[in-house]
């Protein structure tokens, strides 16, 4: 298995709110993807790549580096790998209204 493949492998597809805090602010995401080493977001306002970032979604909080971004998502690569009781709290806070 290739380290692409392997990484998608530990990504669960989700539709959560998240905010992505940066240099320029807070901005409001939208989770596409998740795994335990990052996610994939999707925002009006993404975050530019090769910045450093901190992600918050409920009580949570990671700090993450920008891997990629275009006009519309960005993917974020958490420095330390979030452990499996905190990605279930991530996927138990409220999801995004009318959704799932």
């Amino acid at each position: 298995m290739t380290e692409q493949q392997a990484r998608k492998a530990g990504r669960k597809h989700v539709l959560m709110n998240a905010v992505i805090i940066s240099e320029g602010g807070s901005h409001q995401a939208r989770i596409a993807d998740l795994s335990s080493t990052g996610v994939r977001i999707s925002s009006n306002n993404p975050p530019l790549a090769n910045r450093d970032v901190i992600f918050k979604r409920g009580s949570v909080f990671a700090a993450a580096r920008v891997a990629w971004a275009d006009q519309t998502s960005a993917g974020l690569e958490f420095y330390t790998e979030v452990d499996a009781e905190a990605l279930t709290a991530l996927r138990a806070i409220d999801p995004i209204p009318g959704v799932g």
